[in-house]
C-alpha cells in the first residue's frame, strides 16, 4: 500500500468555545447555587460547617444580581441570572453579611467539563468583586479529575459610579496543561470572609463562564495513491469506505474523518475524485484526496454506414452507430486519409474507418468504403446566342471538358454539323428562324450534363409601300393603307411622335391625334437584324390661321412693328386686310408682316390662310393708334379737287381720330364761311358746305380749335387749283 502525504488543504481556527455557563434565563430569587442544575449539569457547593459560622454566607444563582455584561453597571433583578454570593436570610444580590457569625468559607463547583480533544484551554467569565480585600474574597480553583488547585485571585472590580453594586468586568485564566484532553475537569469559585464586621459590597458574582479551546494546530492527514475499482459489466457503482486506507493524526485527541462522496454515493465509470476531511474538535481541518478509477469490462459495439457509391465527390453520410451499455465514450476517426463526411472525396475507393472507446478504456471499430465515380464535367457553350442576315453557316464552341464525352446536336431548326465531337465545329445549311444546337458531356455511371445555343437566321424583308399623300379637312381620323410584308413585320411611326394610330402594327389602320399642317407617317418593314425599309405618307390636316400678336395700342408716329400669325405650310397661302381703320402693310403674304403706318383709334385687321381643298380660316386683331406726342399734323397747303383721287380732299391726318370734337372753319379771302364742323368725319372736298357747289380757285384759310384742354388751335392757308 503506497500513500501519498499531501496536505493539499489546511485550515486553522481562533480559539473555540466548547463549554459556557450562563445559568438559564428568568427573574428567579433566593435559588440556592448548591444541586442547581443547568443544561451543563448540577453545580454544588463546598462549604465545611467548621470553617463557616452560624450565619455565613451562602452562593445563590438568580437574578437578584442580573448579568448586566462588560462595562455596565451591577443591578438587581432582570432575566439573567448569576452566580453570587448573599446574605444567608435573603437573596438581595451580591451584598454579604460581616457580622461576626458570618464568617465564611464557601466554593461553588461546576459540574464535570468534558475536555477530550481540546487542548490549550483557557477560562473566562464576567464578574463583580470587592469585598476587604484579602480578608473578604473571590479565588478560582480547578479541577483535574483528582486534585484542586487554585488558579487564580482575581483582582477586584471597579465600583465607581456604580456603588454599591460595582461594574461588570471580564476575567481570562489559562488551564493547566492537565487539562487539555482530559474529560473529568471542573472549575470552582470560593469565597471567603473572616466576619470582622469590615466589608464593602459588592461581595461577588460571576456570570457566562467559557471554556476555550486555543488549539491552532491543523490534524496531520495523508490518502493513498489512486485506485482502481473493476465493476464488471454495471455502470453504476456505489462508493465504499475509504477510511482505512487513510492514516490521520492530531496533537490534541482524535480528529474526525469525513468522506467526499459520501459512502453508497451511486457514481459512474471513469476517473472521480475522492476528498478526505480530517476535523479536529478545535475546528482545525486538514484535506487529502486521490483519483478513484471505476472500470466496467464490456466493449462497446460500433456499425458504420453501408458501402458508399457517389457521383458527387462531396460525400456526406451518418456517423457509425455506438451501442454502449455506459454513456460516456467517444468516436475518433483512425483511418487517416484526411476525408471525412461533408468534403470532397478523390475519384476512386477510399477506406473510411471509426474507433468507439468507452470510459474504461474498451476498444470496437469499423470500416467502409466511399467510392467516387467518374463525372462528366460541366457542359458549358461559350459561345453566345447569336443572329444574321442572309447568312447560312456559323462557327460554335463549348468550353474543353477533361471528364467524359461531349457531343453536339441539333435540336430545332437545320444546320449540318462539321464535327460533332469537337468543342469547336462549323456549321452549315442554316435555316431561316431559330436553329438550336446542344452540346452533351457524358459518363457511363454518371449521366450526363447539357448546355445549349441559339443562333437566329433572318430572310431580307419585304418592300415597304404606302400612299404618298392625304388630306383631312373637317375630321379628326382618317385610314391609312400600306402593302401588307410577306417577310418580316410591318408597324407605322410619325416623324414627329405626335399621331396615334389605332393598330401601329396593322398595314391598314386608322390614324388620329395629327397635327396642324404636314403630317410625315412612316411605314417601316423590319425582319430580325436585317436592314429594314420604309415608305412615308404625308397628311395634311387643316390648319387654322391664329394671330399670335394679341390686341394691343401703338403710337400712331411710333417705329415700323411686326406682328405675328401661325406659319403657312406647302399649298396654303396667307393674307393679311383692314376691315376697319386704315393700315399699311410690307409682307402681306408672310404669316408675320410689318405694320409701316396706322390710323388713330381702332383698326381691325384680319389673317386668313387658305387650302385649295379645305378652304379658309381667318383670325382677327384689334389694334388701337393713339397720340402719344404733342399732335402736329402734316396740313397740305394745295388741293386739287377734280375727282382723280389724288388730293380731291382737304385730309388733316387723324384729326378726327384724335379729336372727335374739334371745331374746323375755313374762309375766303373776304373772311366769309365756305365750310365748318364740329369733328372732321368728312373732310373738306373744295365745295361750299360740301353740298356740292364748287368754289373758285384761289386761296382760303382754316382755323382748327382742337377739344384738348388747352383748346389749342392750328391755323394756315390752302389753295384750291382747278
Amino acid at each position: 500500500m503506497h500513500f501519498v502525504f499531501l496536505m493539499l488543504i489546511t485550515f486553522t481556527t481562533h480559539a473555540q468555545i466548547f463549554w459556557s455557563e450562563t445559568f438559564g434565563s428568568g427573574c428567579n430569587s433566593g435559588t440556592i447555587a448548591n444541586g442547581y442544575t443547568t443544561s451543563n449539569g448540577e453545580w454544588q457547593v463546598d462549604a465545611l460547617p467548621m470553617n463557616n459560622g452560624a450565619n455565613a454566607n451562602i452562593w445563590y444563582i438568580s437574578a437578584e444580581e442580573n448579568g448586566e455584561g462588560i462595562g455596565n453597571c451591577g443591578a438587581g433583578c432582570g432575566n439573567k441570572p448569576t452566580l453570587h454570593i448573599g446574605n444567608n436570610s435573603i437573596d438581595d444580590g451580591a451584598k454579604y453579611s460581616t457580622a461576626s457569625t458570618a464568617n465564611t468559607e464557601a466554593r461553588a463547583i461546576s459540574p464535570i467539563i468534558n475536555a477530550s480533544n481540546y487542548c490549550s484551554i483557557s477560562l473566562t467569565f464576567e464578574y463583580l468583586e470587592f469585598g476587604d480585600g484579602t480578608n473578604d474574597n473571590l479565588t478560582v480553583w480547578y479541577f483535574d479529575g483528582s486534585t484542586w488547585s487554585l488558579l487564580e485571585d482575581p483582582p477586584k472590580t471597579t465600583i465607581g459610579s456604580c456603588s454599591p453594586n460595582g461594574l461588570w468586568e471580564s476575567r481570562t485564566v489559562n488551564l493547566p496543561a492537565s487539562a487539555d484532553n482530559n474529560p473529568n475537569v471542573q472549575i470552582g469559585f470560593q469565597w471567603e470572609n473572616n466576619g470582622d464586621g469590615v466589608g464593602t459590597n459588592p461581595s461577588s458574582a460571576i456570570y457566562n463562564i467559557q471554556l476555550s479551546s486555543g488549539d491552532v494546530t491543523a490534524p496531520i492527514i495523508a490518502c493513498p495513491s489512486d485506485q482502481t475499482v473493476n465493476n464488471g459489466t454495471d455502470c453504476a457503482y456505489q462508493i465504499t469506505d475509504f477510511s482505512s486506507l487513510i492514516t490521520y493524526s492530531d496533537d490534541c485527541g482524535t480528529a474526525t474523518l469525513t468522506q467526499t462522496p459520501a459512502i453508497n454515493t451511486e457514481i459512474g465509470v471513469g476517473t472521480h475524485v475522492v476528498e478526505y476531511t480530517a476535523e479536529d474538535a478545535s475546528g482545525n481541518t486538514s484535506t487529502c484526496s486521490f483519483n478513484l478509477e471505476v472500470i466496467e469490462t464490456l466493449p462497446p459495439t460500433i456499425t458504420c454506414p453501408s458501402n458508399i457509391s457517389s457521383c458527387d465527390s462531396i460525400v456526406n453520410y451518418d456517423d457509425p452507430i455506438v451501442v454502449e451499455n455506459c454513456t460516456d465514450y467517444t468516436i475518433t476517426q483512425i483511418d487517416g486519409t484526411g476525408y471525412s463526411s461533408g468534403i470532397a472525396f478523390p475519384v476512386g475507393t477510399t477506406i473510411q474507418q471509426y474507433q468507439v472507446t468507452d470510459g474504461s478504456g474498451n476498444v470496437a471499430s469499423c470500416t467502409f468504403e466511399v467510392e467516387v465515380l467518374v463525372s462528366p464535367d460541366s457542359a458549358i457553350i461559350i459561345s453566345n446566342d447569336e443572329e444574321f442576315c442572309e447568312t447560312s453557316s456559323a462557327t460554335i464552341e463549348a468550353q474543353p471538358i477533361s471528364s467524359g464525352t461531349g457531343e453536339w446536336n441539333v435540336i430545332s431548326g437545320n444546320g449540318v454539323l462539321d464535327n460533332a465531337l469537337s468543342p469547336l465545329t462549323d456549321v452549315n445549311n442554316l435555316s431561316y428562324g431559330v436553329n438550336t444546337f446542344v452540346w452533351t458531356v457524358s459518363t457511363p455511371s454518371c449521366g450526363l450534363t447539357s448546355d445549349t445555343v441559339n443562333i437566329f437566321v433572318y430572310e431580307t424583308p419585304s418592300q415597304a409601300n404606302t400612299q404618298s399623300k392625304l388630306t383631312l379637312c373637317n375630321d379628326t381620323l382618317i385610314n391609312i393603307v400600306a402593302t401588307n410584308p410577306i417577310v418580316g413585320s410591318g408597324s407605322w411611326s410619325d416623324i414627329d411622335s405626335s399621331a396615334l394610330f389605332t393598330n401601329s402594327t396593322s398595314p391598314n389602320t386608322v390614324l388620329y391625334n395629327l397635327q396642324e399642317g404636314i403630317n410625315e407617317i412612316v411605314w417601316t418593314v423590319s425582319n430580325g437584324v436585317c436592314e429594314s425599309n420604309s415608305d412615308t405618307v404625308l397628311v395634311f390636316n387643316k390648319t387654322i390661321a391664329r394671330i399670335y400678336t394679341p390686341d394691343t395700342s401703338v403710337c400712331i408716329l411710333s417705329d415700323d412693328f411686326e406682328i405675328q400669325g401661325s406659319p403657312v405650310v406647302d399649298d396654303v397661302s396667307a393674307i393679311w386686310y383692314v376691315i376697319s381703320g386704315t393700315v399699311d402693310f410690307e409682307n402681306i403674304g408672310s404669316s408675320s408682316p410689318t405694320i409701316t403706318y396706322i390710323d388713330a383709334g381702332e383698326n381691325q385687321i384680319v389673317y386668313g390662310q387658305n387650302h385649295p381643298v379645305c378652304g379658309t380660316t381667318t383670325d382677327t386683331i384689334t389694334i388701337t393708334g393713339e397720340q402719344c406726342e404733342t399732335y402736329n399734323p402734316i396740313i397740305p397747303t394745295v388741293m386739287t379737287p377734280n375727282n382723280d383721287g389724288k388730293n380731291d380732299l382737304f385730309i388733316i391726318q387723324n384729326l378726327n381720330a384724335v379729336f372727335p370734337n374739334s371745331e374746323v372753319v375755313i374762309v375766303n379771302r373776304w373772311g366769309n364761311v365756305v365750310y365748318e364742323s364740329t369733328g372732321y368725319e368728312s373732310p373738306w372736298n373744295g365745295t361750299y358746305m360740301n353740298e356740292g357747289k364748287e368754289l373758285d380757285a384761289g386761296t382760303y384759310f382754316y382755323r382748327i380749335v382742337l377739344n384738348d384742354a388747352e383748346r389749342n388751335e392750328l391755323s394756315g392757308s390752302i389753295s384750291i387749283i382747278r
